[in-house]
């Protein structure tokens, strides 16, 4: 990089030194509310730990046995809004009783599940954005709203579900 001085303050390639050591500070202060607020990311509810070990195909056909729609989750380590939902209304254990009552609750990492999302996109739904609520009953995809979801959300879409 040229280092040149130009009325009187000193520039790298252009750019003054104040300009990037406020680039760099800004970046570092954005870094660090990402943390504090919660960039981290949130563990799994416990209530999706039943059907950790089947796939979602399998999860449909146990749906269709027992008489209870599916409620997956698709989400990602890295997605915020993901992180948000899980640590605020999936986390509340009235919404977790919910699940477990009304619904199989199925979990869908949209980074390593990709069979999962294979069997979402033969049901007719390509998952855009995440997180994502899929509900299934009968083996058909009854709704698939995007963003976090509220209690009133979920009941009304288990509702819907005839869960």
């Amino acid at each position: 990089m040229k280092r040149r001085e130009i009325g009187g303050g000193l520039r790298l390639g252009g750019v003054s030194v104040g300009t990037l050591l406020a680039i760099v500070v800004l970046f570092t202060l954005v870094i660090f509310i990402t943390v504090r607020i919660g960039g981290s990311t949130a563990a799994t509810p416990e209530v999706f730990a039943e059907a950790a070990s089947e796939t979602l195909a399998a999860a449909i056909e146990r749906s269709r046995t027992e008489g209870r729609p599916v409620f997956a989750l698709v989400t990602a380590d890295w997605c915020p809004p993901c992180q948000t939902y899980k640590r605020t209304t999936l986390a509340d254990e009235s919404v977790q009783q919910m699940l477990r009552e009304r619904s199989i609750p199925f979990y869908i990492d949209a980074d390593t599940q990709q069979d999962d999302l294979r069997t979402l996109s033969s049901l007719g739904l390509d998952v855009r954005g995440i997180p994502a609520t899929v509900i299934i009953a009968d083996g058909k995809i009854v709704a698939h709203p995007s963003g976090v979801q509220s209690k009133g959300d979920i009941e009304s879409l288990l509702a819907r579900a005839g869960g």
